[in-house]
Order: C-alpha cells, then structure tokens, then sequence
C-alpha cells in the first residue's frame, strides 16, 4: 500500500526516537532491579552486566526498536508474492516453538499488556492520528497494523535480553523490570508523538481497535434486534430513502473501514454492496440474522483474509484470482436470491477447503520430521532404563561416561531405531555398544585378552564416531568423550597394567589442551591409540538441566494445569485459535496434530505460513491466556456494534 508523506515523517520521528526511549527504559530497568524487593542474587548480576556495558546496550536496544519499526512498515506495503519455503530436511530446519520460545512469548506478551494498561488512551489518540494521516490512501489501520506499536517494543527489548545470554533466572529479573519502566517510557513517548501530529494539524481518525480474542454468543444472538434498532432509528428514517438501503449502505462504510479486511479483500467485499442491497429489497430477512448466506459469505471473504496475511503472497493470490468471478458473477444482473449466495459460499468454502489439504501435504516433510521426534521422545525412557541395568552391572563408571550413555549415547540410540529401523545393523551395532563400551572397561585378564580389545576398539570407536555424527553433536563435545575414553583405555591397556587391579575412574582434566585437526586417532596403529594425549574434557560440556531446582505445584495449580492439559487434548484438525505469536495475536487453525499429541502444526498469517508447537510449549501459552478458541466477533457484528454507538 501507498503512504502518506506525513505518515513517512512520523515513522522517521519513531525511529530517531528509539535512541533516547533505549536510554530512559534501561535506566528504568536499573532502577527497578536495584530495589531492596529484587531478589539479589538475580538482580545484581544483570545490574553488573547492564552497568559494565551500559551504551553498548543501549545502543543495542535502539538498533533493534528501529529495524522493527522498519519491519513493521514493509509489511504494510505491497510485495512481489513469496516463494513457498523449501521443504525442511531436518527438525532443526522446523519453526519449532518449543518451551523456551514460549517463555520469550510469554515475556514479551507481559510488556504489551502493561503499555496496553497504563497507556490505553494515548495509544488510542496516537493510532487514530496515525490512521488520519493514511485515511486519503484507503487504508485504515488498528494497533495490530500501526508499525510503532508496543509489541514492537516489547519484541525488541526480548531480542535485546536474549543477546544478553543470561541464566533463565537472570533473564526473568530483567523482563519483569523492563515491565515495571516500559509504560511510563512509552506513554511518554506516544504522547509526544501525538502532539508533534497534531501541530501538523492533522484531526484524529475514529480509533479502530483490534479485534481481541473472545466475544460472546450473547452478542451474535442480538444481532437481529440491534438490527431493528437500526432500522428504526430517526436517522434511517429521515431521509427520503429506504431505511434498509440507508442502513446497508452505512453497514459496508463500516465494515470496509475494518482492520480485519486489507486491500484487495476490501475491494472485493466493496463489489457485492450494490448486489446485496438489491436482495435486501426482496428478502427482508438479509437484515433479520447474520446467518444468511450473504453475511456469512463475507465473513468467509474476511476470514481468509485475516488467516493468510497479505495479498501479495502465494495463498492470497490464487484466493483473489478465485474469488473475484464468484463476486462478479454474483453483481452482475438482477438480485441474486438466498439460494445464489448460498450455491457461492459452497463454492468458497470447497476451494478453502481444497486449499487447506494443500497446505497440508505442503507440510508432509515436517510432518514426517515431527512424527519422528515424537517415536525418538517415547524410545528413550525406554531406553535409558535399559542403560540404566547395564550401568548397574558395572558400579565402577566414571560420572561422564555415565551422563553420556544416559544422555547423547541415548538420542543416538533413538535416533538410529527411528530413522534406520530396529533391525537395521547400524542399530543392532548402535545398541550394543553400551554393552561393548563398558566391558572395555573392565581389568585384563591376560596378554592375550589385551591383544584382543586392541582389535575390537577401532571398530567400536568408530561406531561412537558415528553416533555422534547421526544426531549432530558438535565437534567439541564428541572428541571431549573420545578423549577421555582414550585416557582411560590407555591406562587400562598399558602391559604393565594388563593384569595389574582394576583403574580408578578417570578423573576430567580441568585445563586440557583442546583438540586439533591433527590430533585424529590412527587406529591401524595399536601404539598410536596409547600415546595419544587427552584433549578437552566431557566434564566441560553442557549444564545437566536434571540437577536445575524444582518447584512443587500447589493443588490450584494442579487444577489449572489440568484443565489446560483437557483444552489441549480436545484440540481438533481445522479447529480455529486466536495465539499470541512472534509479539502478536494471530488467528491460526490446527492443520495437524501427531499420533501420540506430543506436537502440534498452525497455520497462520505470519512469516513462514505454518507454525509448530511441543505440548509443552502450546500449554504453557495456554496456562497464560497466550491461546484461545475463536470467539471474536464477525464482520458485521463489529460494523454493527459501532453503528449502534452513533445512536
């Protein structure tokens, strides 16, 4: 869509605006989080951090603000149609909101709510200033399409605390401080933005405010009187014209000034005004309910719309090219009756139909991807338990090797059963591996047993080689585990230690020379295994999240995490939500669930097209009001509502 000078100049006034906003939220944010009531030990790290490096952060936080309010205002512009993304080889490919990205989801949404609170009536001044400057371009616009908006903010200030990469204690002190000063800094902010619109002398537009998640069956049900009301009221019956005339006509003025539609989908809705207003002349009962085939047609138009974001993408134009000779054939001619809308909005819900198990099979590929996940998640309770007996068999193993058999060693067993199948020799060789590693372990016997494990740990060796391959384990980490199994088999294996008494564990090595490309094992070289030196140490990878603390759930608790675990298990294919998404509140609909309901696929307005969730992720936006059914109102119940404002 085209812009306003005027609306170019105040974007252009946000973006400069975002150095200063930086600067006074981050002393906020100090201010708050060197309270006596912050718990100390998570505040004053991040003090320390934010203080070491103050402009560097601020810096960061207004770069970040700045190229969102860019972002935000691309969208609203025309583009040449998207390609379809490529098929995803692995689940790393996935857009795969897990756990934590629903934490930053939850963070950020806590922000917008707090701005939304404490500066509802700026934020209504400023968007319908805003809306004014656009109004001469036809594109009337609520918070969700204003580019400065506080989930631009919020977004921004997350992005800003991720590159920050702190402790997941830390980085909660921070977001409920960012909290605490964001209202007061972007109340201040809006304020002056609306006063530098107004002393352009520009009037504010009626503030279009975006459709929340909710709405009630009571409302729909009172459509047919408001209706009447409508109808009755002496304005209609003023004029000279037909009351239902004058009504329908201001009823489409309404419904096409709605945020809801964008351009081309405006347009279209535009085209049956005339056709609807001659039916109505003929069949009274067009203003009786919402659910004649005309209002519903309409809202079948704007959901579409609403469901597959702009017009420029692939969705949204094979949509136009289909839709615009339904309308015209409809506006062309006599009244159509009941029964031709009808026939069209059959029409339209086969093609939506036809054009969902499309996207569906578009999605096969991560479907597989994510099926597979799931078989690998239900495998390694399994199989942990089955290393677990092997590890009690030898009580004397050292706390690495046991974290990595319980751990990597597992996911490669998953992996291997999942993706090569149980019976496959890779795997059988996968699976017996724990059995073959910690026999490697034991004390020699004699000369001739030492000879015989020289033969037999090239081979399995080069089977831990591979598991760590098949499940991406970094470089590191996997010579880390070789390293260390090196230095103990190489103790073990001496000849003066070959009948000597059992090792003690090896012990990780706090300062190791890391390993290099040329340190690489020549196991065709017996004495070449022996000499080599460890390099970094197992001990030195990842934090072990089973030792994090945990919180008990209280009995409310239980019974609310009960009741989001029941909203979610009756989650069916098609059904359609309102979720809080990449700083904002989407309409999607549930495209697919897996066998076992371990994941969960959206489809949605947003970039990318189809979004998947862990049931873990999905309930914990769900325990947050982050994810709701559907009840907001239609098309014209909104035009409706604020008709019967004006009376």
């Amino acid at each position: 869509m085209s812009e306003s000078e005027l609306f170019q100049r105040h974007l252009d006034h946000m973006r400069a605006a975002a150095q200063p906003v930086a600067e006074q939220w981050l002393a906020a944010c100090v201010r708050k989080l060197a309270e006596p009531v912050m718990d100390r030990a998570a505040a004053q790290p991040v003090l320390a951090l934010i203080r070491s490096a103050h402009a560097r952060w601020v810096g960061d936080l207004a770069t970040r603000i700045r190229q969102g309010i860019t972002a935000a205002q691309l969208k609203r512009r025309p583009a040449p149609a998207a390609a379809r993304p490529a098929a995803p080889r692995s689940l790393s490919d996935l857009t795969l909101v897990d756990e934590d990205q629903a934490e930053r989801e939850i963070e950020v949404s806590r922000v917008i709510q707090v701005v939304d609170l404490e500066a509802e009536w700026v934020l209504r001044e400023l968007v319908g200033l805003a809306s004014a400057l656009q109004v001469a371009h036809g594109e009337p616009m609520g918070l969700a399409q204003y580019p400065a908006g506080p989930a631009v903010y919020a977004r921004a200030f997350s992005e800003m605390a991720q590159a920050m990469q702190l402790p997941p204690v830390q980085r909660a002190a921070l977001m409920r401080a960012a909290c605490a000063g964001a209202a007061e800094v972007l109340k201040t902010a809006y304020t002056e933005a609306a006063q530098q619109i107004r002393s352009w002398g520009v009037e504010e537009a009626r503030y279009q405010r975006s459709a929340a998640p909710g709405g009630s069956q009571e409302a729909r049900l009172a459509l047919g009187p408001s209706m009447q009301r409508l109808l009755s009221s002496p304005r209609l019956q003023a004029g000279g014209d037909d009351p239902s005339v004058a009504l329908l006509a201001r009823l489409f003025q309404e419904m096409l000034t709605d945020p809801r539609l964008n351009g081309p989908m405006r347009r279209v809705v535009a085209r049956l005004q005339g056709t609807v207003q001659k039916t109505a002349q003929r069949d009274r009962s067009v203003l009786a309910s919402q659910d004649h085939p005309v209002w519903q047609l309409i809202e079948q138009i704007a959901s579409y719309a609403e469901e597959h974001g702009q017009p420029e993408d692939a969705a949204a134009s094979d949509f136009m090219q289909f839709v615009e000779p339904l309308v015209d054939r409809l506006a062309t001619g006599a009244a159509p009756g009941r029964e031709a809308y009808a026939q069209a909005l059959g029409e339209l819900r086969g093609y939506v139909a036809q054009d969902e198990a499309a996207e569906l099979a578009r999605a096969a590929d991560a479907r597989r991807l994510l099926d597979q996940a799931e078989h690998e998640d239900a495998l390694r309770p399994v199989l942990r338990e089955q290393v677990q007996l092997s590890l009690r068999k030898v009580p004397q193993v050292g706390e690495n090797l046991r974290l990595f058999l319980l751990g990597p060693w597992t996911d490669v067993m998953a992996h291997a059963v999942v993706h090569l199948g149980d019976g496959h020799a890779e795997t059988q060789g996968m699976l017996s591996a724990v059995d073959e590693l910690l026999s490697s372990l034991q004390p020699l016997q004699d000369a001739a047993q030492r000879q015989r494990r020289m033969r037999e740990l090239p081979g399995l060796v080069a089977r831990l080689q591979r598991g760590m391959q098949l499940v991406g384990m970094s470089k590191v980490r996997a010579e880390a585990m070789l390293d260390e199994l090196m230095d103990a088999h190489r103790k073990l294996l001496l000849p003066a230690a070959a009948a000597g008494p059992a090792p003690a564990p090896a012990e990780p090595i706090a300062q190791a020379a890391p390993a290099g490309p040329d340190t690489d094992i020549q196991w065709d070289d017996d004495d070449a295994y022996l000499r080599e030196q460890p390099a970094d140490r197992w001990g030195h990878s990842d934090t072990n999240l089973g030792h994090l603390p945990t919180v008990p759930m209280g009995l409310d608790a239980e019974a609310a995490g009960a009741a989001v675990a029941q909203w979610v298990k009756g989650l069916r294919e098609g059904q359609r939500c309102k979720i809080f998404l990449q700083g904002q509140w989407v309409t999607a609909r549930l495209m697919w669930q897996s066998e076992n309901g371990g994941f969960f696929m959206f489809s949605s307005p947003l970039e990318g097209g189809s979004h998947s969730l862990t049931r873990r992720a999905l309930e914990r936006l769900r325990a947050e009001g982050l994810v709701t059914d559907v009840a907001e109102p239609s098309l014209l119940q909104r035009a409706v509502d604020s008709l019967m404002q004006d009376l």
